[in-house]
């Protein structure tokens, strides 16, 4: 191409006629290259937790681009002057896809704050805003609520003797593991129709920079996992098959394997038994008419 030709302007039939706009895209990326305009890489030393977070967002997305259709973005603009890449620390950036198998619709949000003066007026914390920073969103058919699962990313892991004695080898910190319950009590519902507040984060792990998976898999926060949906997962660029796998778990289950991840609270079932049969009077007028 001659310099004429690249600096003639391109007319709006290639920004906005169907087909024409995607052949705009690409020689948009094709003329910029790789002339990615952002902060993101203007990181000092003393970052490397932010830099392993803003990865971890990026790489659950990679992942999930492997398997599902996205469907919409809000972090990545193409225009003239190149593409931008606008993923900060404090803005909420979602990705949005379909499971092309059961055509539910999920998303991973990157810094979804929770608060009582959260832009969702039914959903958040009552209490101290909550900021997890990665979150995976369910849709799932035949429920009114999305299912939520909270990946926060720690750069620090403990390799001490005790730790390991502890636990079975190394792995994320004790205050970030006690975090993650957090977040699974805090983060709330409200329910329009009886006006409680139900709990929506049906688990919260830790992403953490450990590269042997096979030995991890024998830590009791990798088993608690399963048995109370609390517990730790490594990752690491070389370091992904136990994360791929989770999350493709997640995702592919049905509503009831997702709902009962949840648990119960104590007495729970002789308060529904006690419930069920407390109002007796119906009991006894069916007697009198019989």
């Amino acid at each position: 191409l001659d310099s004429d030709y690249r600096n003639t302007s391109i007319s709006l039939v290639f920004n906005m006629a169907s087909g024409y706009r995607e052949i705009y895209k690409y020689y948009l990326m094709l003329q910029k290259g790789l002339c990615i305009n952002s902060n993101i890489f203007s990181l000092s030393m003393k970052e490397l937790s932010l830099l392993y977070e803003y990865w971890c967002f990026i790489k659950i997305n990679s992942l999930l681009r492997k398997r599902y259709k996205l469907i919409s973005t809000d972090f990545i603009t193409i225009n003239r002057n190149g593409i931008f890449v606008s993923l900060k620390k404090g803005v909420t950036s979602t990705l949005v896809y379909e499971n092309p198998r059961t055509k539910e619709i999920f998303k991973v949000c990157y810094n979804a704050f929770k608060s009582s003066n959260s832009n969702s007026k039914n959903e958040g914390s009552k209490t101290i805003t909550q900021k997890p920073d990665n979150m995976l969103s369910i849709d799932k058919l035949g429920s009114d609520k999305a299912y939520e699962f909270v990946f926060d990313a720690k750069y620090k892991i403990d390799t001490s003797t005790q730790y390991q004695k502890s636990y079975g080898g190394i792995g994320p910190k004790e205050e970030d593991i006690n975090t993650m319950h957090r977040y699974r009590d805090a983060i709330v519902f409200k329910n329009n129709k009886t006006g409680a507040y139900d709990n929506c984060v049906f688990g919260a792990f830790v992403l953490f920079p450990y590269k042997d998976e096979k030995e991890y898999e024998n830590h009791d926060f990798y088993k608690s996992i399963e048995e109370v949906n609390i517990g730790g997962i490594p990752f690491l660029p070389s370091t992904t098959g136990l994360m791929e796998e989770f999350l493709d778990k997640l995702i592919n289950e049905s509503s009831y394997s997702t709902f009962e991840r949840s648990l119960e609270p104590i007495g729970r079932e002789n308060y529904i038994k006690a419930e069920y049969f407390k109002d007796r009077t119906v009991l006894e007028i069916g007697r009198a008419h019989v």
